[in-house]
């Protein structure tokens, strides 16, 4: 370390960081600083707080992060190893598992060995660990997974597309999959096959079908859907849809752009609906704004589509909402 950043200097127009895009960085030797120049002030010394007993070092140590290591996926009936790493000197470690884990090994040791304790079904889970030092301090690391059989797969796509541009369909799949194995009549595959986003292009009067399989722990599930390639395209909003953030937690920022208030919200509103991955919608509603917001926070993680619609035009926008 040559020197350090110590904050926003007295011609700083932001002095409270309220907008730290206008902030000015004043930066100094670290070997200045070290003793402030000399300062008798301690608070302006690193060393009274780097030092504080007077041994003068010239390197400090540090200490990597720790963390779980290990698959997403516990099968059953086979094992599944986690590893805890970079564990500090001289602390002790307490794992622990969800419900539909069965211990195995491990216990007090870096590596804990867990396996699927239902062979029939599939769910999420998790195993933690707490490491503890000699001061009472402590700190939980957890991992998730998957345990046991596939969860159910869905294919989330448009019902209609248009044949003058490609379009994306995604698989959804409640369990994490090994292998996606994707079929397709009707449209050519333009990237993504064994993921979970195909990008397709097909001719305005195709009837697509677009199959997926996926697998996981030795089963797996299949998915259709079926999408009309329209030839005319209604017209679409003459602006862009802008969605944030994405992936959504809490909320979504919508915003129509370089679209004159004029060309519709004097006399018309926006319809609009957010859809879930099973077609459902799960939000309804109209406003005479270009900017607005939809609350995400009751809504489960997944891929959803936005629909906006004014008369016969439409613009729609894939979202992921992540908590």
């Amino acid at each position: 370390m040559i020197g350090q950043l110590y904050g926003s200097g007295p011609l700083c127009l932001n002095p409270n960081c309220s907008n730290p895009s206008e902030d000015i960085g004043n930066y100094g030797k670290f070997s200045s600083s070290w003793t402030g120049n000399g300062a008798s002030d301690n608070r302006r010394r690193l060393d009274h707080w780097l030092d504080p007993v007077g041994t003068n070092p010239t390197t400090l140590n540090g200490r990597r992060i720790s963390y779980i290591s290990g698959p997403s996926v516990s099968c059953f009936p086979n094992n599944t190893t986690f590893t805890l790493n970079n564990r500090p000197s001289g602390t002790t470690v307490n794992w622990t598992k969800s419900s539909n884990l069965s211990y195995v090994s491990g216990h007090g040791t870096n590596s804990y060995v867990v396996e699927a304790l239902n062979p029939t079904s599939g769910s999420s889970g998790w195993v933690k660990v707490e490491i503890s030092d000699a001061q009472g301090n402590s700190i939980t690391l957890e991992k998730d997974l998957w345990v046991g059989e596939l969860g159910e797969l869905t294919i989330i796509s448009p019902s209609v597309a248009y044949g003058e541009s490609d379009f994306s369909v995604f698989a959804n799949p409640e369990s994490p999959f090994i292998n996606y194995n994707w079929s397709v009549s009707g449209a050519d595959i333009v990237s993504g096959q064994g993921t979970d986003e195909l990008r397709l292009s097909s001719e305005c009067g195709n009837m697509v079908v677009v199959s997926c399989t996926a697998s996981v722990c030795g089963s797996s599930d299949n998915a259709f859907k079926k999408i009309r390639m329209e030839c005319d395209n209604p017209a679409i909003i003459p602006g862009l849809l802008s969605v944030i953030p994405n992936p959504a937690d809490d909320y979504i920022e919508v915003f129509i752009e370089n679209l004159a208030e004029e060309e519709y919200l004097n006399t018309e509103k926006l319809h609009i609906k957010l859809i879930n991955n099973r077609s459902t919608p799960v939000y309804n509603g109209t406003t005479q704004q270009k900017k607005f917001q939809i609350n995400t926070s009751n809504f489960p993680e997944g891929l959803y589509y936005l629909v906006v619609q004014y008369k016969d035009q439409k613009y729609t926008s894939t979202i992921l909402i992540s908590h």
